[in-house]
């Protein structure tokens, strides 16, 4: 911790300097370029609503409350701080460093763990909130409030951001630190609930106090400081190799699955899908995630009107809650075995069984979905038969394009990091266009079928086009692993890349 500064600020410089070269020499940067522009464009944007919501702010609450806005902005800040909290735990992102490497290099652990920390500073959800304040803050100034006042109240909540920044990195380490928060906030919420404690009236005397008394708005500068201090603590505690491989260790899970040997040359792969998704939190993650795709038909099958007037709605929800292993886990085939996708290449065993083992494990998720589908024949028997019509399609025409876009998908996944809101950098442009592919194709087989004829010929036409579609599988998969086959060194060469 004890470091003189050329020991601090040059290895940050060169680490940023390195950070950089990374960044751009990676083709991953890119194809993700696209992304990472439409995304700027939308934080300029917002950006720029939070500084004219910010300049108009002084003025809606002079005209709206007849008070100073000064104290009626002072009555929301601990909300606008706990739900600040609960944003960035869902949608903030850690920033990313790949540690393993710089362990073996003559580089102090604790400068890499100061640029770790001080990486989180830069995130947008830091940057935002001043976007408000600042504008907020100069009406303030112009409109006769005293500045050294004004800066130690200023100061306060820029200190109180940065708080809750190092409070969310220290969350998601530290599942103590987690579950002490949501007992926390739970309790708050109950306590405000039954009119026992109001934020509103606490937070106004807490923030006019600091407003009169500058000082102790220039103190909390302590509480990033202290959380910071902890953070770095608890990281410096874990930065050794030993520490990363026992982890690994730990987390292993020894099954044998032998019942899946009757599935001959297949079976191993399958065996290995089932580890991946038992053993590593993101995998994990995903299939649990499609899990939630069987309660979509509650807020659809349960409408007469959607029923009566909108049949395709019917077949677009039916295909999803079929089909919900297909649109989370599937669509990231094959960069779950990023890590060991060279070993599947230099196999002895042919890569059609790979593909064909892809094939099976999806077209059997289908199956599982269809059968916990069937509570919702509370709604219905024909929901039922819409279903049954819907998995038919799913295994003859969706699963075959899943491994087709499967093709597309060269990004390396780190298994054992935890899923982020938004995390868009795992799938391209092409992907995305695919799905919605995926989503209309059933409907605009259904749909003509329907308006000549009736329902029930409709549902026929998707049944008759999935089962075409296992009967032609053989010549899917030899497509398929004719395509792979072609973009093998490239796959190879992108997986080699992990950000």
């Amino acid at each position: 911790m004890y470091l003189n500064k050329n020991q601090v600020v040059k290895p940050i410089i060169n680490l940023i300097y390195l950070d950089i070269k990374r960044l751009l020499r990676s083709s991953f940067f890119k194809k993700t370029l696209p992304f990472k522009l439409i995304f700027l464009l939308l934080f300029l944007f917002v950006g720029y609503l939070f500084i004219i919501i910010g300049n108009n702010l002084y003025f809606i609450f002079e005209e709206l409350y007849k008070k100073s806005p000064l104290y009626v902005i002072n009555n929301y800040l601990l909300y606008w701080f706990f739900f600040d909290l609960i944003i960035r735990f869902f949608l903030q992102k850690p920033p990313f460093l790949r540690v393993l490497p710089l362990m073996t290099l003559p580089i102090k652990r604790k400068v890499v763990t100061h640029y770790y920390l001080l990486k989180t500073l830069t995130s947008n959800f830091n940057l935002l909130p001043f976007l408000l304040i600042v504008p907020f803050s100069i009406s303030l100034l112009k409109n006769g409030n005293n500045f050294i006042n004004l800066l130690g109240w200023f100061s306060s909540l820029a200190f109180i951001t940065l708080f809750i920044n190092f409070l969310n990195f220290l969350i998601k380490k530290n599942k103590i630190v987690l579950f002490a928060t949501i007992l926390i906030l739970v309790s708050f919420i109950i306590l405000e609930y039954f009119n026992i404690f109001l934020f509103s009236k606490y937070s106004e005397k807490i923030f006019n106090v600091i407003f009169k008394i500058p000082l102790l708005g220039f103190a909390t500068l302590l509480l990033p400081i202290i959380l910071y201090l902890i953070n770095y603590n608890l990281m410096l505690k874990t930065f050794y190799i030993d520490s990363i491989a026992d982890k690994k260790r730990n987390n292993l899970i020894n099954i044998k699955l032998k019942w899946l040997d009757k599935l001959g040359i297949t079976s191993p792969y399958i065996k290995n899908d089932i580890k991946l998704i038992l053993r590593n939190s993101k995998p994990r993650q995903y299939a649990l995630i499609s899990l939630t795709f069987l309660l979509y038909g509650i807020t659809v099958f349960n409408l007469e009107q959607i029923i009566l007037k909108y049949p395709t709605m019917l077949i677009l929800t039916s295909i999803l809650i079929t089909g919900g292993f297909l649109f989370s886990y599937g669509q990231l085939i094959p960069s779950w075995d990023s890590s060991y996708y060279k070993i599947f290449m230099c196999h002895s065993q042919k890569f059609r069984n790979y593909l064909e083992s892809k094939w099976y494990f999806l077209s059997i998720s289908v199956i599982v979905f269809l059968i916990l589908s069937f509570p919702y024949i509370f709604y219905g028997l024909f929901i039922i038969k819409i279903l049954i019509a819907s998995a038919f399609f799913n295994i003859g025409v969706t699963v075959p394009i899943t491994l087709l876009i499967g093709s597309l998908n060269k990004k390396h996944i780190a298994l054992n990091t935890n899923i982020q809101a938004f995390e868009t950098n795992e799938f391209n442009s092409v992907q995305i266009i695919f799905v919605f592919i995926k989503l209309l194709l059933p409907i605009l087989i259904f749909y003509p079928a329907y308006k000549i004829f009736n329902f029930e010929v409709g549902l026929i036409i998707l049944v008759l086009f999935g089962i075409i579609g296992c009967i032609l599988r053989d010549n899917w998969l030899n497509y398929i692993d004719n395509l792979y086959k072609r973009q093998k060194y490239n796959t190879i060469k992108s997986f080699s890349e992990k950000e």
